[in-house]
């Protein structure tokens, strides 16, 4: 009987964690998107205010990053897109 309480007091805690557990509402592809369009766009201006060499690789790494995240992005969007016209077209049977 113990048991059985220390097993329901622990799950109780539990989904008293989960209620306070507040995750933050998942963003849209779009969302993402405009956000790594602002990053390459922060980047590229880093990348032209540099004067130093060692902040000038800086610079390149960042924009190198900014730009491969906003590719990636773009690509999973587009292939979305793709992917959703082919399932109508294909349920409308044109």
């Amino acid at each position: 009987m113990r048991k059985w309480a220390l097993i329901c007091r622990q799950m109780s805690a539990l989904f008293l964690y989960d209620e306070f557990l507040q995750l933050p509402p998942r963003k849209t592809d779009e969302e993402m998107l405009l956000e790594a369009q602002a990053e390459l766009e922060g980047a590229e201006n880093l990348f032209m205010r540099m004067t130093e060499p060692d902040m000038i690789d800086y610079a390149i790494f960042q924009l190198n990053a900014a730009e491969k995240r906003y590719n990636y992005l773009f690509k999973l969007i587009k292939g979305k897109q793709l992917n959703q016209k082919q399932s109508i077209s294909g349920e409308v049977g044109v």
